[in-house]
């Protein structure tokens, strides 16, 4: 056997379990241990940690997944938006934690991380789920990799399940002029028409104010989202700079903005003190108070879509849908929709809205046989 040089460590098979210890000599008659069920599995963590040893990365031995998550939350606490902290805390303790909470980051495996994704498959998580699981894990490890805890990020060296494509739900002309007709009267019909006529999001229409509307000019200023947190709502800036814009409005969305003002004048007077409506929003609950997702979509939209004979499943961001396929069915130019739209990049627009622009097909046929035709 050829002797050891200096500051290798030594390598031996400990009696009290029968597993394999190979050793990292760190002076003063202290060393660092790496045990596995094999001689070759120590020898290997051995020198994955002098690599990083040797490259300035120091992970505290017993530090854990659960630990590090931890500090990431707080240190990310005031960089990210509230209900995005809220849907990392939740994936932590409800899918990651639980699975890999206890592992010590300095040994942390892709088998290990991918144990886990078949876990929570074999729970009844969706493909959509696990690799939202996946997206916080890999934030996580990749925070650990500029801290200079890991040399590299596991969770991007494990496969992820295939997310099948949600189809579209696009209503016609003809279907959203019905469901304009069912929303007649309702306390948020205002909403349903900005929303099938702006294509705004959800979280935009819910948290615009009154004093970014400007019915003379027929403008409104979509630059908030509305935000529900732990403690309560808020208004926030959209994720990009491309979000925020002002919007000219037709005619018909100008008169439902215009009747709903008065109404909710009406309802405020009539309530008085008991009237609430602090963050000057333009659609409220009847107290004046915000509007959650679930009561926009449960106590106003659907019911209009079943009084219209339409799918009961409709969602808020079908509206946007189809309010961009509308626009760019009537040939207008795609940096022009995708503007209006909020979209960061037109090809965001050509891309997922290309079916919607017309004649396409047709226009490329035509050009072919114009080019190669006899």
């Amino acid at each position: 056997m050829s002797r050891r040089t200096k500051g290798e460590g030594s390598v031996f098979l400990r009696k009290s379990d029968g597993r394999w210890v190979a050793t990292i000599p760190l002076g003063n008659r202290r060393r660092r241990e790496f045990s596995g069920a094999t001689q070759a599995e120590a020898i290997r963590k051995r020198n994955e940690a002098r690599k990083s040893l040797d490259s300035g990365v120091n992970t505290p031995v017993n530090l854990t997944v659960g630990e590090l998550a931890a500090q990431w939350i707080i240190d990310i606490e005031q960089s990210v938006k509230p209900r995005t902290l809220e849907t990392y805390q939740g994936i932590l303790k409800k899918h990651l934690l639980p699975e890999l909470g206890n592992e010590k980051l300095a040994s942390l495996q892709p088998s290990a991380i991918q144990r886990c994704y078949s876990h929570r498959a074999a729970a009844g998580a969706s493909p959509k789920t696990i690799r939202n699981v996946a997206g916080v894990l890999h934030s996580l490890l990749e925070r650990a990799v500029k801290w200079n805890l890991v040399t590299r990020n596991s969770a991007s060296l494990v496969d992820l399940p295939r997310v099948p494509k949600r189809e579209m739900k696009i209503l016609n002309q003809v279907e959203s002029l019905r469901l304009i007709g069912a929303a007649k009267g309702r306390r948020l019909e205002a909403f349903v028409v900005l929303a099938l006529t702006t294509g705004a999001r959800l979280g935009e229409l819910a948290g615009l104010q009154w004093k970014r509307v400007d019915l003379n000019k027929g403008e409104i200023r979509l630059n908030k989202t509305l935000q529900e947190t732990p403690n309560g709502f808020e208004l926030s800036e959209p994720k990009t700079g491309a979000s925020i814009r002002t919007n000219k409005l037709s005619e018909v969305a100008i008169t439902a903005l215009r009747q709903h003002q008065v109404q909710q004048n009406q309802q405020a007077l009539k309530l008085g003190s008991a009237w609430s409506n602090e963050l000057d929003l333009v659609f409220t609950g009847v107290d004046g108070r915000p509007l959650t997702r679930r009561r926009i979509l449960r106590q106003e939209l659907r019911p209009a879509a079943r009084a219209a004979g339409l799918a009961d499943s409709l969602r808020t961001h079908d509206l946007r849908h189809t309010a961009i396929s509308l626009l760019l069915n009537q040939g207008l130019p795609v940096p022009m929709v995708s503007s209006y739209v909020g979209h960061a990049d037109p090809s965001v627009t050509l891309r997922v809205y290309a079916h919607a622009i017309p004649s396409t097909q047709h226009e490329v046929a035509d050009a072919a046989q114009s080019l190669f035709g006899a």
